[in-house]
């Protein structure tokens, strides 16, 4: 189950909406990634409570694409978002028919330090355990 992030991230590459290490990444961006380059990040976030055989577990996840062009992070967003949002059941390493959907549709949360724009979404999670 935990490495269900990491999982994440090689799907959004996989669905070529970035590569891992290089412009996806989890729990934070290096230091010197340039706000000119689209950046896209997943931090897990505060789940649901698993069920009680232990067998589905509900994580959730925040996706924030930065960049210094609102238009494109605007872009990426929304391609991730409609990516995961039709998807239906996927897989995740190795659990199966999960589901990823997202608790909103993307949103602004405005420029940060380096003057990127920054839209987020948060995505539930349902994943099997077996």
């Amino acid at each position: 189950m935990e490495t269900w992030p990491s999982d994440l991230a090689a799907l959004l590459a996989t669905l070529s909406l970035g590569t891992v290490g290089t412009s996806i990444f989890i729990g934070q961006l290096p230091g010197d990634f340039a706000p000119g380059t689209v950046a896209v990040l997943i931090t897990p976030t505060a789940g649901s409570p698993s069920l009680p055989d232990g067998i589905l577990h509900f994580p959730r996840c925040q996706i924030l694409v930065r960049c210094n062009s609102f238009a494109s992070a605007w872009t990426r967003a929304m391609a991730i978002y409609a990516a995961l949002a039709d998807r239906g059941a996927t897989t995740l390493g190795t659990s199966q028919g999960c589901l990823i959907k997202p608790i909103q549709t993307p949103f602004s949360i405005g420029l940060d330090e380096r003057q990127a724009w920054r839209v987020v979404c948060n995505y539930q999670i349902s994943l099997s355990v077996t």
